[in-house]
């Protein structure tokens, strides 16, 4: 019996694990192709619209101080800004909660309904005491967001998609931040500091109707015994 030498037969085994190697990425590739379908990607995207407005709205205030009823106090307006972070930790409480007992579409759907009452009361406020008041409930649906979006994706997202959606989040509150401040370029005039604020009720608005066609989580399906009845509808 011929003796092969001890690096062929190295040389052999690597290049059948590098081989078995180059399958298995190509496998996943081909499985990722599968898996990332229309329906993931429109839920995903939908559900981004309230972090969207959560970075938004924790930046909006930067700038129209000036024009928005000239003549306020600085406590007032240090009032505005600041208690948006005391309705923030309420929203993230209530957040998880709500989304385990009624489903994360449905959560999606409140929080919403959440900034859209809030945005109105800001876009159209008569006052300061207003503005001040619509900034803790529009807090509150930051807060709810900031818990409800990342486990919706989370809980929707294959297992190998997972990192990658799982970035999309803090992508869309820092793009909300970025988007706050381009806004504010046009819109930080005595006029047009409505329009300005009108982005939150104008998104909330959009998100409603889109959310129709979103996904369930399948977690919170199963967790619930619920998978059956998704499937037959």
């Amino acid at each position: 019996e011929e003796n092969v030498p001890y690096m062929a037969v190295m040389g052999l085994d690597s290049r059948i694990q590098w081989e078995g190697f180059s399958a298995e990425v190509l496998h996943k590739r081909k499985l990722d192709n599968l898996i990332l379908t229309v329906d993931l990607l429109y839920s995903t995207m939908v559900s981004l619209i309230p972090q969207f407005l959560m970075g938004y709205n924790t930046a909006v205030l930067n700038s129209p101080a000036a024009v928005v009823f000239p003549g306020h106090s600085k406590l007032s307006w240090s009032l505005a800004v600041s208690v948006f972070a005391i309705g923030g930790p309420f929203g993230a409480l209530t957040g998880g909660i709500f989304a385990n007992v009624y489903g994360r579409k449905r959560a999606l759907v409140f929080d919403a309904m959440v900034f859209l009452v809030g945005g109105l009361l800001l876009t159209f406020a008569p006052g300061m005491i207003t503005i001040i008041v619509s900034r803790i409930v529009i807090g509150f649906a930051s807060g709810f967001a900031t818990v409800l979006v990342p486990v919706y994706i989370g809980e929707l997202a294959p297992p190998a998609l997972r990192g990658t959606f799982g970035t999309m989040a803090q992508l869309a509150m820092v793009s909300g931040i970025l988007a706050a401040s381009l806004v504010s370029l046009w819109f930080t005039t005595p006029s047009g500091w409505r329009i300005l604020f009108g982005v939150t009720p104008a998104l909330a608005l959009c998100t409603l109707p889109s959310l129709n066609s979103a996904k369930e989580s399948p977690r919170w399906l199963f967790s619930h015994g619920k998978m059956e009845d998704q499937k037959r509808r």
